[in-house]
């Protein structure tokens, strides 16, 4: 008989499914913790996604599409969190003068306090951190990539701007590794840039 992942008893006997869980747990975690920093803000959590996002990226990074993509939503339901967002004077449209039908999304003053205030949501995972070894703090990021990798790979996490789907990145085909012509170097698991300045998306 197959159990889920999160089934009471394989969690009792598999290490694999108790990886999965505290996964899970952690997920729980960050989440009430981004809804703790935005209802404090009077905005929903996938507003103030939206915020962080355009904070910390590039404008034409900052779209509809881009947005849906990063945190796997369709396309109206980022719009209406956007339009929001714009009622509340948190952002505004730019028009993109070489596709008038595209348009970045730029936060205002306010916009960008809110922001910065929201993004500490997951401050106290980050102090918590700071008290592991180095060498085990190296070893779980080296895991927590191949994992970030993989999905991916399987196209579950569309938005990650990573080596697996980038125009200077080629994959051998024999082996788990990557070679990037842009710096031209060979990358393996470990090596592998999750949101890389240089990213280019391979053409739809």
């Amino acid at each position: 008989m197959n159990h889920s992942a999160i089934d009471l008893d394989d969690q009792k006997h598999t290490l694999e499914a108790k990886l999965t869980t505290g996964f899970v747990n952690i997920a729980v975690a960050l989440r009430a913790m981004l809804w703790q920093e935005c209802l404090a803000t009077n905005i929903s959590p996938i507003q103030g996604q939206i915020l962080i996002f355009c904070l910390n990226h590039p404008p034409q990074l900052c779209r509809i599409g881009s947005l849906a993509r990063e945190f796997c939503l369709t396309k109206p339901t980022i719009s209406d969190a956007v339009k929001t967002l714009e009622k509340k004077g948190l952002l505004t449209k730019h028009n993109d003068p070489e596709d008038l039908r595209s348009f970045d999304l730029i936060l205002t003053e306010a916009g960008a306090a809110i922001a910065q205030q929201v993004a500490k949501f997951p401050d106290t995972l980050q102090k918590m951190l700071d008290e592991v070894p180095e060498t085990r703090k190296a070893q779980l990021e080296m895991l927590l990539t191949q994992l970030t990798v993989q999905l991916k790979e399987l196209g579950i996490l569309s938005g990650q701007r990573s080596c697996v789907s980038c125009q200077h990145s080629i994959k051998h085909r024999s082996k788990k590794s990557y070679y990037c012509t842009l710096y031209q170097s060979k990358m393996g698991r470990a090596e592998i840039q999750l949101n890389c300045a240089d990213f280019q998306a391979l053409p739809s």
